[in-house]
């Protein structure tokens, strides 16, 4: 019986040290740190916050050490102030955080933001005067908002107008997009401070182009200079003619009410793309910070355009993103070069 009653304490025993070993367990797996960071992300002379918190949510960054490149600093914060990837973690006592990297990248260079509004219209629309009043307002305030109209069953259709409306879901008329961002909102004319509002930024890519014709032969020089570490860009570039005269239908109020308004004169029509219509990708060694692409066309204008009212629109977007970076038209025999941010 005594044998018996010293194997049941002995068992008694352990299974106490078990299960209090089993709580160290579960209390050790909450002692850790996460390592915040206010941007993995920056630019040559940015300063960068470093935080940590414990398993309790305490914030205790004032007692950890924070290391960069397996280099101590002296406090939370730290600026870099060369390119490159870097590796951060922290610790705390015996606790080490996961390590985190933060890229930097050159200081951008900026340039004037031109905006492009893009007119989904024709002659048939009724309701598309709307858009062209808006547009005549748009005209008056700025030269730096640039517009294509872009036409769909009348004599001045786009080959490809259909490829661009399913790309950005346009299925009624009339429709006007803002740097294929976003849509002009309607009624148009009472809100022309949406366009011009965007050239209020600063754009981190600038076009120029130079040109020169010789008979029918359009000779075209396009460059794009990046102030940023784009990964990838496109370039597109159309041929756009202005004083195409048509009557338009018009169930508007606007100029006198007349449906239809006869020989109206349709600018900025859309005539060619000289390249795809969302733009042919920049060999990826010309793409990046402070790097300039330079293309150089040949065409043959065709006869019955006005070579005196043609002009064209170059822009670039990032890549997949449609989103247009910036934009730049030019008339005929016009040499550019890249507009700075004052400009």
């Amino acid at each position: 019986m005594k044998k018996f009653m010293h194997k049941a304490s002995l068992l008694f025993l352990l299974l106490i040290f078990s299960c209090s070993g089993s709580g160290d367990d579960e209390s050790q797996t909450n002692e850790y740190i996460d390592l915040f960071i206010s941007s993995t992300t920056g630019f040559v002379g940015e300063t960068i916050i470093f935080s940590v918190f414990d398993g309790e949510g305490n914030n205790v960054s004032t007692s950890a050490d924070f290391y960069v490149n397996e280099v101590k600093i002296a406090s939370n914060t730290h600026t870099f102030n060369n390119i490159g990837t870097y590796s951060v973690y922290a610790q705390l006592g015996q606790l080490t955080s996961e390590t985190k990297t933060v890229e930097i990248m050159a200081t951008p260079i900026t340039f004037k933001q031109n905006v492009v509004v893009e007119d989904f219209t024709g002659t048939w629309c009724g309701w598309c005067p709307r858009v062209s009043e808006a547009v005549r307002l748009l005209k008056q305030e700025t030269s730096d908002a640039i517009v294509i109209a872009i036409h769909n069953g009348d004599a001045m259709q786009f080959s490809q107008e259909g490829t661009i409306r399913a790309a950005f879901n346009v299925t009624g008329f009339p429709t006007a997009l803002i740097n294929r961002q976003e849509r002009w909102a309607s009624p148009q004319p009472s809100n022309v401070s949406q366009v011009t509002g965007k050239m209020s930024g600063k754009s981190y890519a600038s076009v120029a182009m130079e040109s020169s014709v010789s008979g029918d032969d359009l000779n075209l020089k396009v460059k794009v200079r990046m102030g940023y570490g784009y990964k990838t860009m496109k370039l597109a570039v159309y041929m756009l003619e202005d004083g195409l005269v048509y009557d338009q239908r018009n169930f508007t109020s606007y100029y006198g009410a007349a449906d239809p308004i006869r020989d109206f004169v349709h600018d900025d029509v859309l005539r060619r793309s000289l390249t795809n219509v969302f733009g042919d990708d920049l060999p990826s060694d010309q793409v990046g910070h402070d790097k300039i692409y330079t293309r150089d066309f040949v065409y043959a204008i065709p006869p019955n355009y006005d070579k005196s009212k043609v002009k064209l629109v170059a822009f670039v977007t990032t890549g997949a993103e449609r989103t247009i970076v910036n934009v730049r038209k030019s008339k005929l025999g016009e040499n550019q070069d890249f507009q700075p941010l004052d400009e």
